[in-house]
């Protein structure tokens, strides 16, 4: 899951309890499990009491946090459940005199408005997005100003990426992060992969099945060019972005099937005359990503700490 806050917010996500001793596959509830507790009208999911949402050091962080954020502020609860870090978020703005856009997301088909108690009250002015992952939502990154949660540890599907993460900072959780420059590492399965293709193959430019589909490539940007542009000036700004590559890389992950992307990625190749060429990736370092080790392969920061641009590199 891809999480994005605008440059110099916060982050913040609380640790949840975990038992020892069972088997994970008996731990895991299932979404449907989640729903039927949702409709019983719970607020929270460990309450400290009839109808209440979390209480005290717990309910101190969170109020605390969300009182720091400017009037006007966009709030995004991921995993909100009921909404009761909403609630939370939406009391410490009341107690500031400040207004916050409070957004809450959930996989499972939530609606506490209807499902809890006095819930339409409760919950003026809160939007919800029920049975939806997060990365689905359609908001443009930078959108929100927080994020919040309930985990102990967050995963970002990300590499340096000209220094777009740096400064991200999370109160009570970890930030796990691939030590890589960008997603080309993450697609090749590491750092050394990717340095390898540098090495050998300066002047590359790759490509990948999500790449293609969002049309995030300058073969794409090349129609919108045209259309802005006219076709002249068009080939001209295309000349001068692509002059120092050489090759055009399809990278295999083997995760789905090739031939439609293969035939993009080759008619791009003889558009702009580049070499096409078909490389193999791998899920190595995704898979390591969720299930560890998180080795000297990531950057684990603790709890409050942020991302900073000497985490990517051994000194």
């Amino acid at each position: 899951m891809l999480l994005h806050a605008r440059a110099g917010r916060r982050i913040a996500i609380m640790p949840t309890f975990r038992t020892g001793g069972t088997p994970r596959s008996e731990r895991v509830m299932s979404v449907e499990h989640w729903e039927a507790y949702y409709r019983g009208g719970a607020i929270a999911t460990c309450p400290m009491g009839p109808g209440t949402t979390y209480t005290l050091e717990l309910r101190d962080l969170w109020l605390a946090f969300f009182a720091a954020l400017d009037d006007g502020g966009r709030v995004l609860d991921v995993g909100t459940g009921n909404g009761a870090i909403t609630l939370l978020a939406k009391e410490a703005a009341t107690a500031a005199g400040r207004h916050l856009e409070i957004h809450g997301a959930d996989l499972a088909a939530i609606d506490p408005p209807r499902h809890v108690p006095n819930g339409a009250s409760l919950f003026a002015g809160i939007a919800f997005h029920a049975g939806v992952p997060c990365e689905r939502l359609g908001f443009a990154d930078g959108s929100f100003d927080a994020v919040s949660g309930q985990y102990d540890t967050i995963i970002l599907g990300y590499g340096m990426c000209s220094m777009a993460i740096v400064g991200i900072q999370a109160h009570g959780c970890r930030l796990v992060v691939p030590r890589v420059d960008d997603c080309i590492s993450i697609f090749l399965g590491s750092r050394s992969a990717y340095t390898t293709q540098c090495h050998t193959e300066p002047g590359t430019y790759y490509l990948t099945k999500g790449w293609i589909e969002v049309g995030d490539t300058p073969f794409a940007e090349h129609d919108r060019l045209i259309q802005r542009y006219g076709k002249e000036r068009a080939e001209r700004m295309m000349q001068l972005m692509l002059a120092n590559y050489k090759r055009l890389a399809l990278i295999d992950t083997g995760q789905y099937e090739l031939e439609r992307y293969r035939e993009y990625a080759r008619r791009a190749a003889e558009r702009f005359n580049l070499r096409f060429e078909e490389i193999e990736g791998s899920n190595a370092l995704v898979k390591k990503m969720i299930y560890g080790p998180w080795d000297d392969e990531f950057v684990v920061v603790p709890a409050g700490e942020a991302i900073r641009y000497e985490h990517f590199f051994r000194l």
